[in-house]
C-alpha cells in the first residue's frame, strides 16, 4: 500500500475539498482561520481524495497552534496518517523556528485522544464546560 500523498494548501477553496466528518464540521472555520493569518495546512490524499488536512499557525515567538480535521475513512490508515501529519509538523516547526504545538481536543473522542499521543502531544489540562454547549475540552502539548 502506497503511502498518503500530502501537498501545501495553496488556496482557500482546498479547505472545502474535505468531506467532513460530522464531528470535524468545526474545524473548517478553524482551518481557514489559520490560512488568512499566514499559517501552513497540508493535506493528506488517498488516490487523489482528500482524507485529512493539518496545520500550524504561530502565535508567537517559539510557539505554534495546530489543527487538524479529516474525512470518514482516514483512520482506516492510521500509520499512514501519522506520518503524513508528522511530516508537516517537522516541516512548520523548521519553517517558523517553533519549539512548541499546542491544540484542543473535545472529551469523548478517544481515537483523537490516541492520535493525540501517537503525533507526541502531552495532556496538559481539562477545560470543563469551555467548549460549544458546555463540553468539556482537553489542552495538548508538544515540546520539540
Amino acid at each position: 500500500m502506497n503511502r498518503l500523498r500530502t501537498h501545501l494548501v495553496k488556496d482557500r477553496d482546498e479547505i472545502r475539498m474535505i468531506a467532513y466528518r460530522d464531528s470535524d464540521k468545526h474545524a473548517q472555520s478553524e482551518l481557514e482561520n489559520v490560512f488568512d493569518n499566514g499559517g501552513k495546512l497540508w493535506i493528506a490524499e488517498e488516490n487523489l481524495r482528500p482524507i485529512a488536512i493539518a496545520g500550524v499557525l504561530p502565535i508567537r515567538e517559539g510557539v505554534g497552534h495546530f489543527v487538524f480535521a479529516c474525512a470518514d475513512g482516514a483512520f482506516d490508515r492510521p500509520y499512514d496518517l501519522i506520518h503524513a501529519i508528522r511530516k508537516g509538523i517537522h516541516a512548520c516547526a523548521r519553517m517558523y523556528s517553533l519549539f512548541r504545538l499546542q491544540f484542543m481536543v473535545e472529551d469523548g473522542f478517544s481515537e483523537r485522544l490516541r492520535f493525540a499521543d501517537f503525533l507526541g502531544f502531552k495532556v496538559e489540562g481539562i477545560h470543563p464546560k469551555s467548549g460549544p454547549n458546555g463540553t468539556t475540552w482537553i489542552s495538548y502539548g508538544r515540546v520539540e
